[in-house]
């Protein structure tokens, strides 16, 4: 429906893997396994995505943030989207104090440091 408008549509392929039984936020029913995350986000690029210069249809690739998702789903995401032409990156991060300090505890590190460490701190993120 969105084609139709003459919109420029670039959705996002959100993602939460790390429900509240392994230390994340979200409850456990709505987690996915990291396997089949990626093999739809692969699915979705490769069925929508257009990466020609000024595509009305874009894919993006969205863990939800570091407390919903693991470190390894964070790292897997970034190097699938770099696979692929013009497919961005989107999370939230170190929205308040308690996101800070659950990455303080989690990963031993502050927000900026462990974005970089799953190379996030790039300019194809937002």
């Amino acid at each position: 429906a969105v084609m139709e408008t003459g919109l420029r549509f670039q959705p996002v392929r959100g993602s939460m893997s790390l429900g509240k039984s392994q230390g994340g936020l979200p409850p456990d029913e709505c987690v996915e396994k990291e396997d089949d995350i990626i093999k739809d986000s692969r699915r979705l690029i490769e069925t929508y995505h257009d990466s020609s210069k000024y595509a009305m249809l874009r894919i993006a690739l969205g863990p939800c943030s570091p407390f919903s998702v693991t470190k390894e789903l964070m790292s897997k995401s970034a190097k699938v989207a770099r696979e692929y032409d013009e497919v961005l990156l989107h999370t939230h991060l170190a929205e308040n104090t308690n996101d800070i300090n659950y990455s303080l505890e989690k990963y031993g590190e502050r927000p900026k440091d462990f974005i970089a460490s799953v190379e996030w701190d790039r300019s194809d993120c937002w």
